[in-house]
């Protein structure tokens, strides 16, 4: 292998190892510097011409992510992302909601919704599966939610959760004909 054809594959490999890593902090360089660096390296290098550069661009691609940054960025300075995590923080939208509704789905909720909105093909409320959960980890003691190190009830699910969800699902799964 000569130079003129590895030159082209060390800079394609210390391109894709800055976009890999994220940063190049002795250049102060991050992805797109990297990607551009990249691109130009090709063209001084030879390896492609300016011709073969401006064909592999897409316009339409290039005006899509722009518009998406913009969109991105009005919604950053909008506060819609802090209201959106203080939702989640706050118990609003719960990731053991979300578990919820699929194990409703599971058991044979046919309306999907928030809250009191997800019925039970008999007419029972969603609302009915938390409370047979919140029993049993009553009655046994236990926590649904939390882990070792986070605080004892809250966020996702932990393996007594997971359990009795699997319990639940199976007792269900077990009275179908």
């Amino acid at each position: 292998m000569t130079l003129r054809d590895a030159l082209p594959l060390g800079i394609f490999a210390l391109a894709y190892l800055v976009l890999a890593r994220g940063n190049l902090p002795p250049l102060r360089l991050d992805r797109a510097g990297a990607a551009l660096v990249g691109a130009v390296a090709m063209v001084v290098s030879g390896a492609v011409s300016p011709e073969e550069a401006q064909a592999a661009i897409s316009f339409p691609t290039l005006m899509l992510l722009l518009g998406m940054m913009i969109v991105v960025a009005n919604l950053r300075l909008s506060g819609a992302f802090t209201v959106a995590a203080r939702l989640v923080l706050a118990g609003g939208l719960r990731a053991d909601n979300v578990a919820a509704l699929r194990i409703a789905e599971r058991l044979g909720y046919t309306e999907f919704g928030r809250g009191h909105e997800v019925r039970y093909r008999d007419g029972a409320y969603v609302d009915e599966v938390w409370l047979v959960m919140q029993r049993e980890a009553d009655a046994k003691h236990v926590f649904l939610h939390g882990f070792q190190n986070t605080k004892a009830g809250f966020g996702h699910w932990n393996e007594a959760g997971h359990a009795l969800a699997a319990e639940l699902i199976a007792q269900d799964l077990c009275r179908k004909p």
